[in-house]
């Protein structure tokens, strides 16, 4: 009796105990699908010139988040998309002559949230480590010229600046499509990341699902004056 104690605390005990890890650090295998890819519907976006001065995001009506692919091997070759938001945004942009001449947007990162929890706090932990850095920041690095289009219509543009992530400072490019009236702007675009630029690994959970090393920040912006 003894020696079969012995066996099942020294062997079959840790089995057991690695295989619930396993299973407890693997997300779901069963995910809601992830939100679709952004753009501005044309038919209820009244456009009109953009009044000088200083707009504030409404964090209320926005997000800011990111989309990467990641693969589980147990699963085989299917990719999915892992995708965070969230809505604790701070920023202003300011607009002169019809341009964009300084814009700043702070996010807090832990309140990052995706689909999955157990991503959540993975990425809070080890990856964008929001605990330590909790904060990213964008800075707009060259004025963004804005022609408004006829009624209706939607303008595009291209936002250049500097996103800072985990105290290291990347540049970034974003093409956006922006609506405008007389009482409120609509910002939406994504611009992509490569993670080795802020010191990210791709990530890995319990060694089976990663993703790949980049990845885009996406952006929903309601500002008013």
């Amino acid at each position: 009796m003894r020696s079969l104690l012995r066996f099942l605390a020294g062997v079959v005990l840790p089995i057991a105990l690695i295989i619930l890890g396993a299973q407890l650090l693997r997300p779901g295998t069963v995910e809601e699908p992830p939100p679709p890819s952004l753009e501005v519907d044309e038919a209820s976006a009244p456009s009109a010139e953009p009044t000088d001065g200083t707009w504030r995001i409404v964090a209320a009506e926005s997000f800011v988040g990111y989309r990467i692919d990641e693969r589980d091997p147990t699963r085989g070759a299917r990719t999915n998309e892992a995708v965070g938001r969230t809505s604790a945004i701070e920023g202003r942009l300011t607009v002169d002559d019809g341009a964009v001449v300084d814009a700043t947007i702070t996010v807090d990162l832990t309140e990052l949230e995706s689909t999955e929890p157990r991503r959540d706090q993975m990425i809070r932990q080890r990856y964008l480590e929001s605990f330590d850095y909790p904060e990213a920041r964008f800075e707009l690095t060259a004025p963004v010229a804005l022609d408004p289009p006829g009624d209706g219509a939607v303008d595009e543009a291209v936002i250049e600046g500097r996103l800072e992530l985990r105290e290291q400072s990347a540049a970034i490019t974003v093409p956006v499509e922006v609506v405008w009236d007389e009482q409120s702007a609509r910002v939406v675009g994504r611009g992509r990341v490569d993670l080795d630029d802020y010191g990210i690994a791709p990530p890995q959970i319990a060694g089976f699902r990663f993703v790949s090393d980049e990845g885009y920040v996406e952006v929903d912006l309601t500002l008013r004056p």
